[in-house]
Order: structure tokens, then C-alpha cells, then sequence
């Protein structure tokens, strides 16, 4: 029986770190949300001299690594998300497995 709960408590660790990198996703997916709108709205300098250094060049660059960069995070996490659950799912099933075949010979 003590095993049983041990598992059983593992298991319920793999849904609550999903939950969790689930929770980092949404707080990433926002940033990437707040910086797309930055995005659409390329940076300009008005001195020359800025502009010779090529600093507006320098931040759409930046700008646009930003969001490709939370973009990539918020598929990771959410990936990382699935595969926890889907782990969970696949050790319930070699359970049952293990189970049927004790009873069943």
C-alpha cells in the first residue's frame, strides 16, 4: 500500500509541475505579447549621430530577437507542459498494465 501512495503522489507531482511551467508560459506569453506591440513600432532616432552609429538598426534588430526568443520560450513551456501529463499518462497506463497482468496471470 505504501508504495501505491508513493506513486500515486509522484504521479501528482508530474500534474502540478505542468501546472507550473504552464503558469511561467502565460507570464512569457504576455512579455512576447507586450513586445510585439514594441515591435510594430520601430525605434527612431533623431540625431545623426545616433543614427550613423546605426543604433535604430541596432534596436529593431534587438526588438525583433526579443519576440522570437519568447516565442520559442512560450512553445517550450508549453511543450515541457505536455510532456509532463503525457509521462503521468504513461505511467498510469504501464500501472494498469502491471495490474491486469497480476490478475490475469
Amino acid at each position: 500500500m505504501a508504495d501505491e501512495l508513493d506513486f500515486s503522489v509522484v504521479l501528482d507531482d508530474f500534474t502540478k509541475d505542468a501546472a507550473r511551467w504552464r503558469d511561467i508560459n502565460t507570464v512569457v506569453h504576455q512579455a512576447y505579447s507586450d513586445a510585439v506591440g514594441v515591435e510594430e513600432v520601430p525605434f527612431m532616432v533623431t540625431d545623426g549621430l545616433s543614427y550613423a552609429a546605426g543604433f535604430t538598426d541596432q534596436y529593431n534588430r534587438l526588438a525583433s530577437r526579443t519576440v522570437a526568443y519568447l516565442l520559442d520560450g512560450n512553445g517550450a513551456f508549453e511543450s515541457l507542459a505536455v510532456k509532463l501529463e503525457d509521462t503521468r499518462r504513461e505511467y498510469e497506463a504501464s500501472e494498469e498494465y502491471a495490474e491486469w497482468k497480476v490478475a490475469n496471470g
